[in-house]
Formats: structure tokens, C-alpha cells, sequence
């Protein structure tokens, strides 16, 4: 199955890479579990400057939210449990981790296997604000998951 999908960042990059990504200190551990995506662009923005759009390929797993928060809960403080998670969960095939709430809706997950991404571009976000909240599908850059993983 393929997911279109949104990823916000005031970083500017060509494509995702999990060794950077590691080494970026937001003070939230749960980002190694990978690349945190959005279903819809319009509210993105507001976790970064450069929009990013991406088709992913593969296997979805659901995770609700409150496991997410129990994992934040138990595993305080522990990179490397994240870390565990997202190689077992590629080891699994799965690409996309689907953040479930209570109702059963989906707004956001994690890409964990980054090379099941394609077509990734930067968006054209327009910089006034009646519309910043507003990125267009004009692709800047298209760049290909690498070879190698």
C-alpha cells in the first residue's frame, strides 16, 4: 500500500537520514523511532519552516496513543529503547507505525523504515502568514530513497 505523507522541519534536507536524525537533540526520545509525519499538511507547520511530501511503501502498523505514552512513561530517558523498537519493527516489514487515538482516528505516525519513501519533495510554503498555514503540492526537489539502507 502506498501513504502520502507530511513531514515538517527547520531543517532543509534532500532526504531523511536516520543517522542525523539520531544525533538531533529535540529532548523527545521517541523521535528515533524515525521520521514523524503528518496525514495532512495544512497544520504542519507549526512543528517546523520546510514542508516536506512523500509517498511511503509497505506495511502499516497500528500503535495506539496511549502505548506511546506508556512507553514514555516506562522507558524515560532511554534512546536506546526506541531504538530497538524501530529496528524490530523494520525487521517485521513494517515501514509506517500509525499513531491511533481513542476514536480511532489517525493524524500522525512514524516513518520507521526509511527506505520505503519515495517521491520525497520540499512543498512550497508560502511565508505570509494569511496562508503559511497553507503548503502547496509544488514539488522544489525530488530525491529517492539511497540504495543502501
Amino acid at each position: 500500500m502506498t501513504l502520502t505523507r507530511y513531514h515538517a522541519s527547520d531543517h532543509e534536507f534532500d532526504f531523511p537520514c536516520y543517522e542525523r536524525m539520531a544525533a538531533n537533540k529535540t529532548g523527545h526520545d521517541n523521535g528515533l523511532l524515525g521520521l514523524w509525519a503528518s496525514v495532512k499538511p495544512d497544520w504542519i507547520t507549526g512543528f517546523g519552516s520546510t514542508v516536506y511530501a512523500m509517498e511511503i511503501e509497505g506495511a502499516s502498523k497500528d500503535l495506539p496513543i496511549r502505548d506511546l505514552k506508556q512507553w514514555a512513561h516506562d522507558h524515560w530517558n532511554d534512546p536506546d529503547f526506541y531504538k530497538r523498537v524501530r529496528r524490530q519493527l523494520i525487521a517485521e516489514g513494517v515501514a509506517y507505525l500509525r499513531l491511533v487515538e481513542l476514536d480511532g482516528r489517525s493524524e500522525m505516525g512514524v516513518v520507521v523504515d526509511l527506505g520505503a519513501i519515495r517521491n520525497f519533495r520540499r512543498m512550497a510554503v508560502p511565508h505570509d502568514a494569511a496562508t503559511a498555514m497553507n503548503p502547496t503540492e509544488q514539488p522544489i526537489k525530488v530525491s529517492q530513497a539511497p540504495k543502501t539502507r
